[in-house]
């Protein structure tokens, strides 16, 4: 789904067939408040989400997708959430993510998504750069 994304929007980003990680791998969390869109946050594999940077963005009540739901509302498992080619969420960027020319996301057992953070940015209509780690 997101191969035909990035394609259909002329991104730079490249799908590579095979799992890359290193000091700019990248994952998504979903999380969803009690009223209005999931938010889909953006941030560096081994960095952790400070739940009070995140309450006070979110400002409201929020649980973090199970699976099930994640698979269900953007078609997509949890493990492998793509930063783009997801819609009806609100696109958080964490700020050291953002500080790196290219990302890279699992996307598959055996498939990287090479993406540079301005790109996510575009591809999603509500985003921003936060500080949320």
């Amino acid at each position: 789904m997101f191969e035909d994304f990035v394609q259909v929007n002329s991104l730079k980003a490249r799908v590579l067939h095979f799992h890359k990680s290193n000091e700019h791998s990248a994952v998504c969390e979903l999380y969803f408040p009690r009223t209005g869109p999931p938010f889909l946050v953006v941030k560096l594999l081994h960095d952790k989400i400070n739940p009070e940077k995140l309450q006070k963005v979110i400002t409201e009540e929020y649980l973090a997708a199970t699976e099930e739901k994640c698979s269900s509302i953007t078609g997509y498992p949890l493990k492998y959430l793509p930063p783009i080619s997801v819609y009806g969420v609100i696109l958080l960027l964490d700020k050291k993510a953002a500080s790196h020319d290219l990302l890279f996301f699992a996307t598959a057992e055996e498939q990287t998504l090479e993406i540079a953070p301005n790109e996510i940015l575009e591809s999603n209509e509500d985003s921003r750069i936060v500080d949320l780690t």
